[in-house]
């Protein structure tokens, strides 16, 4: 064996050497895993809660809840039953904000439904509409064009609006400002997720309902 192939074969040994030893590294290696069941992102929340802001709960409660949310989205479906809870239960010490993110490129209906509780809201029924919405989604979430904008026509009749305004108001510049309004706020904020909840400023991803009730009754504390 010549002195080139022993040096060639002394280098590819070492090169073995070093990425086995580079492999054992990553997968001996643990995660690490954070003592707060729920994750918190360094995200600064720019806009503050304000008079124009929807908001369930306290009003100016200990521990303030923003989420960002899209109507046709079935995780934000799923937590906002789960939000309710919350504030059943700390209702008193708790302020909920509700802001509009609908995910147009992916939920065709989101927007419309959006300004659906926008213009229920201009007769002081923006919960009940939103309650109305998630409650149905699955109904909704199929339909196209005209069918959906009639079964929005059936929701305001069923909460009691008047019917005339709300299909007015479904097509005004007032109702299209303040969806855009909450869009852009979220476009600043680099969000393009739902659901998007910030606690107390902070821009956070619930694992679990436990882990969200856990973190409010810790800054309650």
């Amino acid at each position: 064996m010549t002195q080139d192939i022993k040096r060639l074969l002394l280098w590819l040994l070492a090169g073995l050497i070093i990425i086995g030893s580079i492999i054992l590294i990553m997968f001996s290696a643990k995660p690490t895993i954070p003592n707060d069941p729920t994750e918190t992102i360094s995200v600064e929340l720019i806009e503050q809660v304000n008079d124009k802001d929807w908001k369930r709960g306290a009003a100016s409660g200990k521990v303030t809840i923003v989420e960002y949310s899209d109507f046709q989205c079935p995780a934000c479906g799923y937590w906002s039953t789960e939000v309710e809870k919350l504030v059943d239960e700390f209702g008193s010490d708790l302020t909920f904000v509700y802001r509009h993110l609908p995910l147009k490129s992916i939920h065709k209906n989101a927007e419309l439904a959006a300004l659906a509780s926008e213009a229920a809201g201009l007769q002081g029924k923006f919960w009940e509409m939103h309650d109305k919405l998630f409650e149905n989604q699955n109904v909704w979430s199929k339909l196209t064009g005209n069918d959906f904008k009639a079964q929005l026509a059936n929701y305001a009749k069923d909460l009691g609006l008047d019917t005339a305004k709300f299909a007015e108001d479904l097509e005004s510049d007032e109702v299209a400002d303040k969806v855009n309004e909450d869009l852009a706020s979220a476009n600043r904020l680099g969000l393009n997720s739902t659901p998007s909840f910030f606690f107390d400023g902070k821009l956070i991803r619930p694992d679990s309902p436990a882990g969200f009730r856990n973190l409010v009754r810790e800054a309650l504390k």
